[in-house]
């Protein structure tokens, strides 16, 4: 069988927008030119153009990822998937401690009545154990971070080692499921601090995974802007979505589209036969 195959659009020329701005006006404009994940990424333009962060941006940032999963888990999977929504987000980060700790005991989590348990028997039910499924990529790291090689930049890296997430890989593989199940857990769980690996890289969380900038401004002017997003990662070519498509159940593509999340638009493209 043939995979599907993919196209994307071009991508905003953001460094030539940015180049010869004061630092401070780059690090303003850059969020506003996306329509998401705006904290993470001004976050990460203030540390890499060294005009600092402080508590309070590091605060908003986690709530911003925060709401951003609960809205997903709540709203926008489950109408993807032709389901009902589960809840609000106020409503399921409300409940997200007690959610995770049922999760721990996966098997009994995944036959009861709660809501996101629903979601996740959908899943499995449109994607059954080795489907969708990437195989071991390598985690993200401060050298793989500044590369467009694939590598496993998602909210699943996080949680290194989670036994429940370690049980789930093994017995369905790292497919729909086990990403998704990824961002259940990371409703409550701690999201990795924003690091800066050397001058003038920052890394921070972002509700997809990890965003990277690196950036210089000599003189107070940004002379070099380069930035590294999760989606850029799982649409890399032998990345995440491309190996996901090799073993996709034929009309859930754009179900596992749907699951993966990507920040910009997808256009999938039936196989050509001879």
């Amino acid at each position: 069988m043939t995979a599907v195959a993919f196209e994307t659009p071009a991508p905003l020329p953001v460094e030539q927008m940015l180049l010869g701005r004061p630092a401070a006006e780059a690090a303003e404009l850059l969020p506003r030119l996306f329509a998401l994940c705006r904290s993470a990424q001004s976050a990460a333009a203030r540390l890499a153009l060294g005009l600092g962060l402080d508590a309070g941006a590091i605060d908003a940032l986690e709530r911003d990822i925060r709401r951003d999963h609960a809205a997903f888990l709540g709203v926008i999977l489950p109408r993807a998937l032709g389901l009902p929504v589960l809840a609000s987000a106020a409503d399921l980060l409300g409940n997200a401690d007690e959610i995770v700790r049922d999760c721990a005991d996966f098997d009994r989590f995944i036959g009861g009545s709660c809501p996101i348990a629903q979601l996740l028997r959908e899943i499995l039910r449109r994607f059954p154990a080795g489907s969708a499924a990437t195989g071991v990529l390598p985690l993200p790291d401060p050298q793989r971070m500044t590369s467009c090689d694939p590598i496993e930049n998602t909210v699943a890296a996080w949680h290194r080692p989670s036994p429940v997430l370690s049980h789930v890989s093994a017995r369905f593989g790292r497919g729909p499921l086990w990403r998704v199940l990824a961002r259940v857990l990371a409703l409550s769980s701690p999201m990795p601090a924003p690091v800066m690996p050397r001058q003038g890289v920052a890394i921070v969380p972002a509700s997809r995974g990890l965003y990277a900038v690196e950036a210089a401004a000599p003189g107070g002017r940004v002379a070099r802007f380069r930035r590294w997003t999760p989606t850029g990662h799982l649409l890399a070519p032998g990345g995440i979505l491309a190996r996901a498509l090799e073993t996709c159940p034929p009309g859930q593509e754009a179900a596992l589209l749907a699951v993966l999340d990507p920040c910009q638009p997808v256009i999938l493209k039936e196989p050509a036969h001879a």
